[in-house]
């Protein structure tokens, strides 16, 4: 399973974790429609723990290390840039 992740813009060190997710199909087609999540943090946290899901970032220099200084989990996740 992947999804995509969007977050919201955030002032430099701002972590204002909220943006967007995705569920894609194996072919990158959108499987489910975008769902909103005002606590991205604990969205990604939860499905990483239901489904370990290899993420799909939009900006990943930017949103990648944000959800690491909030803790969600450590720099070996699974993930890549769209």
């Amino acid at each position: 399973m992947r999804i995509a992740v969007t977050m919201d813009a955030a002032e430099p060190g701002d972590l204002g974790l909220s943006g967007w997710i995705q569920v894609l199909a194996d072919d990158g087609a959108p499987a489910e429609p975008p769902q909103r999540a005002d606590d991205l943090a604990a969205t990604v946290a939860e499905r990483e723990r239901t489904d370990t899901p290899r993420w799909v970032w939009a900006a990943t220099e930017s949103d990648y290390p944000r959800l690491l200084r909030a803790e969600v989990w450590s720099s070996g996740a699974r993930s890549h840039l769209y």
